[in-house]
C-alpha cells in the first residue's frame, strides 16, 4: 500500500513476559503473520498465535484491529476483524478487548 506506515517486527509491552515474542509486520491497523509452508499445517494454532500477539499489546500501542495471515507461496493471504476472531475462538460473544489483555497479562505474570 503505497503510503502507509508499517512496523516491521513490532514488539509489545508484553513480549518481555513471553521471551521476547515479536510479530512480523502491522500495516495499517492489521497485525500480519507470514507463513511460507507449502501445506496447511497448524491452521488454528496461526489464528491462537495472532491473536496472541494482539493480546500481548496489553497498552494498545499499536492500535490493532484486525489480524491476518499472510501466504506468499501460495500468492494468498487472509485476515479477521479482532472482535470477531475473538468471538470465534471463544465462542463467546462481547468479550472486551482490554479486560483479555489484563487477564492475559496477570495469566502470563503468574505463570513464571
Amino acid at each position: 500500500m503505497a503510503g502507509a506506515d508499517a512496523t516491521l517486527n513490532p514488539t509489545f509491552a508484553g513480549s518481555i513476559d513471553i521471551g521476547g515474542a515479536d510479530a512480523d509486520f502491522i500495516l495499517d491497523g492489521c497485525l500480519w503473520d507470514i507463513k511460507t509452508t507449502k501445506g496447511q499445517q497448524g491452521q488454528s494454532i496461526w489464528l491462537y498465535q495472532v491473536l496472541g500477539y494482539a493480546l500481548l499489546d496489553y497498552d494498545d500501542h499499536f492500535g490493532v484491529e484486525r489480524v491476518g495471515l499472510l501466504f506468499p507461496r501460495q500468492d494468498a493471504a487472509v485476515q479477521w476483524p479482532l472482535p470477531k476472531l475473538i468471538r470465534t475462538l471463544s465462542g463467546r460473544r462481547g468479550l472486551d478487548l482490554r479486560s483479555l489483555r489484563q487477564r492475559f497479562h496477570a495469566v502470563l505474570a503468574n505463570s513464571g
